[in-house]
């Protein structure tokens, strides 16, 4: 049973202050999709938009990681 339920449990974790960000193991699939510059913009991007603050312009790949991981920290 908690196998299953741990499957279900794909969404970022944010803090109400944003002092914390939680990623979730099962987002390292995305990243190793990734050129290690493109890693580091996608990273970036996931703090800058927990943050509140303007996100980085991605494109590619790490443009369509960082839709799924927002749309998981906005749930």
């Amino acid at each position: 049973m908690a196998g299953a339920l741990h499957r279900f449990t794909v969404k970022v974790v944010m803090d109400m202050e944003k002092k914390t960000l939680l990623l979730y193991q099962e987002y390292r699939e995305y990243f190793e999709m990734l050129a290690p510059e493109d890693c580091k913009r996608l990273l970036l991007a996931i703090f800058d938009y927990n943050a509140g603050d303007p996100v980085e312009e991605l494109d590619g790949m790490a443009k369509m990681a960082f839709a799924f991981i927002a749309n998981a920290m906005d749930r």
